[in-house]
């Protein structure tokens, strides 16, 4: 039925078609937006990007050629093991972008020490700034590399300590300590 207040459907008026089990369970409330901070956004678009770098460095090492005229500018008639294990380089080297990138969010924790992750995250982010700069790139290529530069630029720059506890750091209880 309709209520006379709002002109809503009223639920007590009527009939109820779940079963008495389902009847006494309490209503589901609306869960607020957790805010992202950027240095997440930043990590994960990173991430997801870079994943598919490896995905195609796989498939080029697997011997396939799908796309690698677009981003050389040369069909490669015969492939080699050349191709391989550039391809595996270049995948091994995206892998430890996504690494240093995970660990400098901690989201992963290394036994790498703060100081190299954080040198690592300095030169992921000055291999795609480098390659924007490349004057025989693309538009295409350039619309890839200019975002991702930005956002290891984020990451890179991002201070764990100085952004106090935040969504992306476990919150202790008191009068816990830490291993140091």
């Amino acid at each position: 039925m309709v209520s006379a207040r709002r002109g809503v459907a009223d639920e007590t008026d009527q009939p109820s078609t779940l079963s008495d089990e389902h009847a006494a369970e309490p209503p589901v409330k609306a869960r607020r937006p957790v805010p992202v901070e950027p240095v997440a956004l930043a990590a994960g678009f990173v991430c997801v990007v870079f994943a598919g770098f490896v995905l195609i460095h796989l498939v080029w090492a697997a011997g396939d050629t799908w796309g690698l005229e677009d981003v050389s500018g040369v069909r490669p008639q015969n492939p080699n093991g050349g191709l391989t294990v550039a391809s595996l380089i270049g995948a091994t080297a995206v892998v430890g972008v996504i690494v240093v990138t995970l660990a400098r969010v901690g989201w992963l924790t290394t036994p790498f020490p703060a100081r190299l992750v954080r040198l690592g995250a300095g030169v992921a982010f000055a291999w795609p700034a480098i390659g924007s700069l490349n004057p025989f790139d693309t538009w295409e290529q350039r619309a890839v590399t200019v975002p991702l530069a930005m956002a290891l630029l984020v990451v890179a720059r991002w201070h764990p300590q100085s952004q106090g506890p935040t969504a992306l750091t476990p919150q202790r209880p008191p009068g816990t300590t830490t291993k140091g």
